[in-house]
């Protein structure tokens, strides 16, 4: 069995000393149990893995942590000792560890808020953006373990940066719709974005069949009209009427109401009258 070392201070009642007739296993297997009750009493006392600078119990309990991890990533942890350190749920791998802990971050956003993070997000002192924009860089570069990515196709995580602007206007077109209770028209800017060229963009997509279904799927779930209805002549009047009476003046060509493009149907009124 390799050497190791445990950090036990010597100092105080504590020290271990190797008493007269113990053979050097005896010894060795002594200072280890010590560190592993040291490690145990860590873990209730404190509810956490020892950092590797604790020091718990006059021994650099951090230390024997990384010693025990080395140990096992080389294979001269004994089977017996491994064991010993799984029934008491002892890390092997921390950066591993800190993976879960931000992934299970991650799926709780998203049961909170229904959406993927945004790039500048920042969620339980982690900034989560920044996280699954990592996420999909290893995606790309073939570098996330096929676990990691199997447990964030699970969670429906996107992985394609353009997804995630669809999604981002897709919630502004929902967000459109509760403030407005219409369709946006082809003019409508809502937060700084064309909303109403982004829902034609989804009824040109749907038309050439270039549409994925899971993108159609949340916009028939949402309402949307993937071929708009046709206002009739008496319904575009009507609208014609109310808005000259807000504004005091004609539609220009470019203007819409209440999502009806009452420009272009004056527009259309007045190439009528001149064709007869």
């Amino acid at each position: 069995m390799a050497t190791e070392t445990f950090g036990v201070r010597r100092n105080g009642a504590d020290s271990t000393e190797r008493r007269p007739h113990m053979s050097k296993a005896e010894y060795v297997e002594g200072r280890w149990e010590k560190a592993f009750e040291a490690y145990k009493a860590f873990k209730v006392e404190h509810g956490r893995e020892p950092t590797s600078a604790d020091s718990y119990q006059f021994i650099q309990i951090g230390t024997w942590c990384n010693t025990q991890r080395r140990y096992n990533k080389l294979g001269k942890l004994s089977d017996e000792r491994r064991q010993k350190l799984e029934d008491v749920g002892f890390v092997f791998d921390m950066l591993e560890k800190a993976w879960q802990e931000i992934f299970d971050s991650y799926v709780a956003f998203k049961a909170e808020y229904g959406r993927e993070p945004k790039a500048d997000e920042t969620y339980r002192d982690v900034n989560m953006g920044v996280w699954c924009a990592e996420q999909r860089r290893r995606y790309r570069n073939g570098t996330l373990t096929e676990a990691r990515a199997e447990q964030l196709a699970d969670t429906g995580f996107v992985f394609d940066p353009h997804g995630i602007i669809w999604q981002e206007n897709f919630e502004k077109y929902v967000e459109f719709k509760a403030e407005f209770g219409r369709e946006p028209a082809s003019q409508d800017v809502y937060q700084e974005t064309n909303i109403g060229l982004w829902c034609l963009n989804q009824r040109k997509a749907f038309n050439a069949g270039s549409l994925p279904n899971d993108r159609l799927q949340k916009l028939m779930d949402a309402g949307f009209e993937l071929t708009p209805r046709k206002h009739s002549w008496e319904e575009c009047l009507e609208v014609y009427v109310a808005f000259k009476a807000i504004h005091g003046r004609e539609p220009r060509r470019e203007e819409t109401q209440w999502g009806i493009p009452i420009g272009q149907w004056c527009n259309t009124q007045r190439i009528g009258c001149k064709a007869g």
